[in-house]
């Protein structure tokens, strides 16, 4: 009991100063918005299709936290909520090779921590443009011993930019910092997306995305004014998919993210750089074919001490979209 007291404590303390004091360490506060929503991939457009609408609904709730030394700290007496409504677009042009895409989230988020009173806000989340180049066609027939040319996989180049559209950490004025949607600046985007399609029921892709958000000035005490730069971050995501037939598909997906550390006029801030995992599982129905299909989507983070590190909030996350394809 003793121990388990100890860890509730360890929480406590550090979940108070991480929602009072938001303009101190950036990155932390900025956490608060960063772990859920689209990514810019929200409005992407299928393969063989020339345009797409999206609406995904997603609830996250935090269970726990990561220290530095990589030790997961469940969480108690403390309640972390987030539901998130993204609408997102895309459409092909130029024979389907350009792909222009974005999204915009709304976000609902509820912070309670112990010594203070609950509070819940809703406000516009980091919205997101994004543009992609297929340089590969590949085969969406399966790969065949007798035809060479199928063994070539679709490969698109990725470009993108988050927008900080969301409250800033610094301009928060709720004492739990439920009114932090955003990051407070730019991030530019850049990767690679490649799909292969083994058969005609099972394709696997990866993706990988490499990030970097733009410097900015910061109000720190007393009046000071600091430069802030997050970390460059790449993430990884390698997932499978089993087409069953014209309705129904299922998948599995890993994520994996490395953040490096970020810097305060120039200096490293401790205990900034990070690493998550997590894995996944979706189904989709075609509920009316051949254009409108639903997908829900469950995501786990490891929950165990090891794999991820620094990241003020983990927990599972549920979503259902809808794409309307053309």
């Amino acid at each position: 009991m003793k121990a388990r007291s100890a860890a509730s404590s360890w929480i406590v303390g550090l979940a108070l100063p991480f929602a009072s004091l938001f303009f101190m360490v950036p990155n932390f506060a900025s956490a608060q918005a960063c772990c859920v929503g689209g990514g810019g991939q929200l409005g992407v457009v299928g393969r063989e299709r020339r345009a797409a609408l999206t609406a995904q609904l997603l609830y996250q709730r935090a269970t726990g936290s990561y220290g530095d030394d990589g030790r997961y700290h469940p969480l108690r007496r403390v309640s972390i909520d987030d539901v998130v409504l993204e609408l997102g677009g895309g459409v092909r042009v130029f024979d389907h090779r350009l792909e222009l895409s974005g999204s915009v989230p709304t976000r609902l988020q509820h912070r309670a921590f112990p010594g203070n009173e609950a509070s819940t806000r809703v406000g516009l989340g980091d919205a997101s443009v994004g543009l992609g180049v297929m340089v590969v066609r590949g085969s969406v027939e399966g790969m065949r011993r007798t035809e060479p040319s199928s063994y070539r996989p679709f490969l698109d180049l990725d470009l993108g930019v988050v927008l900080p559209t969301g409250r800033a950490p610094e301009n928060a004025s709720d004492q739990n910092g439920a009114d932090v949607m955003g990051t407070g600046h730019f991030t530019l985007q850049g990767g690679f997306r490649s799909s292969q399609f083994l058969t005609l029921q099972h394709i696997v892709t990866l993706r990988v995305l490499y990030e970097q958000g733009l410097a900015r000035d910061v109000p720190g005490p007393f009046g000071i004014t600091r430069s802030y730069r997050p970390g460059r971050a790449v993430s990884v995501r390698a997932s499978w998919l089993h087409v069953r037939d014209m309705r129904w598909s299922a998948g599995v997906f890993t994520n994996a993210r490395f953040a490096a550390s970020a810097r305060q006029d120039g200096v490293r801030v401790p205990a900034s750089a990070s690493r998550r995992f997590s894995l996944g599982a979706l189904l989709s129905w075609v509920f009316l074919l051949p254009n409108w299909e639903a997908t829900l989507s469950l995501t786990l983070d490891t929950f165990f001490d090891g794999p991820d590190r620094n990241l003020p909030q983990v927990g599972p996350s549920l979503s259902v979209m809808v794409k309307r394809s053309f």
